[in-house]
């Protein structure tokens, strides 16, 4: 099994298709493994297929009619034709509804992610005249000084997650790439299970499954461009309202600063959730929209409890003399836990 379109983009920064389907390349490596797996287990589709036959001749010996037994016969030269060509349709499915897809809706991920640098790079831009006037007016007004130290903060930390989502994207491509690969290679099984009535529903979820995976690259797409979109309007609203500019700069930048940290949060809870909306959204019919703003406020609810928890432990810290640091540190792990999507 291999990756058949080998001109198009199905991991952004310039990992190519070729690249993939080398002998050293992911898709690669999981080829020949997967291939063979998918080789052994036909030979359980072929048996079903034959108990098949079996069963509904049986049926019309028995003084059955004949309906069964041609919905038997249709049902087998369909499978036959599946075991076939089910690995060349779906993999040139993941290439279709992939990249072909993104690229027709104007959200290809790597020009979502360099748009996002980009913003970043302006949010830097816009705290730095903040930070600088409360540095300056921090010899009169010691709070001010403390929001620009502040500002410096939240923006180094946009940076360390935007730095860690780079890294995360290509590694979610790269997941895609697999779990496609291994779902083929146990999909014989399932495709003999369409052959009898009674596990036919199983069979059809477990395709119907794979067609949801396939669509992962949309959602993500879809959900970065849709973050983007989002953090453009507010800071077109930011530059376009004196008002707030100049709390902005008095503040030390403050509002920039969190205009980055909290696109980065929403970056991060589209790369880690949207792969099961989606899913969930092929198998079930869930709804798309309401299941990424979930996503979205459920990771900013996390990281502001996150925050105000480390606030208070670090305030416990200093009014217990250090005393309470090992329950702080406890704490804020949690709560770190809880703002990424994982166990509280």
């Amino acid at each position: 099994m291999t990756l058949l379109a080998d001109t198009l983009d199905i991991i952004p920064w310039g990992v190519k298709n070729s690249d993939l389907i080398s002998d050293t390349g992911l898709a690669g490596i999981l080829s020949k493994p997967c291939g063979e797996i998918y080789y052994v287990l036909s030979i359980f589709t072929v048996v079903l297929a034959f108990v098949g036959l079996i069963q509904g001749a049986y049926k019309v010996s028995m003084g059955g009619d004949l309906t069964g037994l041609g919905t038997q016969l249709v049902m087998t030269v369909l499978a036959s034709v599946c075991l076939t060509y089910i690995p060349i349709w779906v993999l040139n499915a993941e290439i279709v509804l992939g990249p072909m897809l993104l690229s027709d809706l104007g959200c290809n991920t790597k020009d979502v992610y360099d748009h996002f640098l980009t913003n970043l790079c302006n949010d830097v831009l816009d705290s730095i005249p903040g930070i600088i006037v409360d540095i300056l007016l921090g010899f009169f007004f010691l709070g001010l000084e403390l929001l620009g130290v502040i500002s410096e903060i939240i923006l180094i930390i946009a940076f360390i997650f935007a730095a860690i989502i780079y890294v995360a994207i290509i590694i979610g491509y790269l997941v895609q790439v697999a779990v496609v690969y291994l779902a083929l290679a146990v999909s014989p099984l399932f495709l003999g299970m369409l052959l009898f009535e009674k596990t036919r529903d199983t069979g059809f979820k477990y395709f119907v499954g794979i067609v949801g995976i396939l669509f992962w690259q949309l959602g993500w797409g879809m959900g970065y461009k849709m973050v983007g979109a989002t953090f453009d309007a507010l800071r077109n609203m930011l530059y376009d309202n004196g008002a707030l500019c100049a709390i902005n700069v008095f503040c030390g930048g403050i509002i920039s600063a969190a205009f980055a940290l909290t696109e980065c949060f929403l970056m991060w809870a589209v790369l880690t959730k949207a792969p099961k909306i989606m899913s969930d959204a092929v198998t079930t019919g869930s709804q798309v929209g309401t299941g990424m703003v979930s996503a979205g406020a459920s990771t900013i609810s996390g990281a502001a409890s996150t925050a105000a928890s480390v606030g208070g432990q670090a305030a416990m810290i200093a009014a217990t003399g250090g005393a309470g640091a090992p329950a702080a540190a406890a704490g804020a792990a949690g709560g770190g836990g809880a703002a990424l999507g994982g166990p509280k």
